[in-house]
């Protein structure tokens, strides 16, 4: 897991809870693994148009610039093949827009929503077909769900606000949050794509981030790393036995 201190990245081992450094140059920000787990992306200030870049997840290599745009880079995410990266840009007419990026041949963007509302905090679903973002396009912003490729229509994940949402590693579920809330949507693609049922896992005193997710989902789906404030401080905390707790409600227990 990632955190950062002041504008740089740090890699915290969770097991022994030390901080090793990674990033030295410019304001460094939303970092993101790469599948492999060998590198991570993150944007910096590094060019004049904030860009993304990455570099070796154990510092054994300089950083190397991945994406430069016209267009200010806020956040970037791996496709689950690590074979392109789906970022936000800010525009000048202030609208977020977003992009995929090859990691091969020329690099060419690709817009996958532009210059329609105001986008931002782009996931990849796990099979590489589907896209979650934010979008304001009701007037309030919403999580949706449409098809990475070929554009389509959207189809909207939260009901009452939602944002930082992250897939399940399964690709059933799409975990967002509402204020405090921690919500899972159950996910169908088949026969069409559709959110089945919407359950609240938690509620907890854990940060957020309008901007970008503020916390993540252990690999085997049973779990989340949080942010938690402490005396102006954070922390990470590691949230399990939620499933239990789904359970107990569903069968109308306490």
């Amino acid at each position: 897991m990632l955190g950062g201190v002041a504008t740089e990245i740090w890699i915290a081992d969770i097991a022994t809870q030390a901080m090793t450094r990674l990033t030295r140059d410019g304001y460094s920000d939303r970092p993101e693994w790469s599948p492999d787990g060998r590198r991570i992306l993150y944007t910096s200030s590094r060019t004049p148009s904030n860009s993304l870049w990455w570099q070796p997840a154990d510092g054994s290599g300089a950083a190397e610039l991945v994406h430069e745009s016209e267009f200010e880079i806020r956040e970037g995410v791996f496709t689950p093949r690590g074979d392109a990266v789906v970022y936000r840009a800010d525009t000048p007419d202030r609208n977020r827009d977003i992009y995929l990026v090859p990691l091969t041949g020329d690099r060419k963007p690709v817009p996958l929503l532009e210059r329609v509302d105001d986008d931002k905090q782009p996931r990849v679903s796990p099979d590489g077909q589907w896209l979650a973002f934010v979008s304001n396009e009701s007037g309030r912003e919403e999580v949706y769900v449409r098809a990475l490729a070929n554009g389509g229509g959207r189809v909207p994940v939260s009901t009452s606000g939602g944002g930082e949402p992250l897939w399940a590693p399964d690709g059933r579920r799409l975990f967002y949050r509402v204020g405090p809330r921690l919500m899972a949507a159950r996910i169908v693609t088949a026969p069409v794509l559709a959110v089945a049922g919407r359950d609240a896992l938690f509620t907890g005193p854990y940060t957020t981030d309008q901007w970008h997710p503020n916390y993540d989902v252990a690999p085997d789906g049973k779990g989340f790393i949080m942010v938690q404030p402490v005396e102006e401080n954070r922390q990470l905390v590691l949230v399990l036995g939620w499933t239990r707790e789904l359970r107990q409600r569903l069968r109308g227990g306490k």
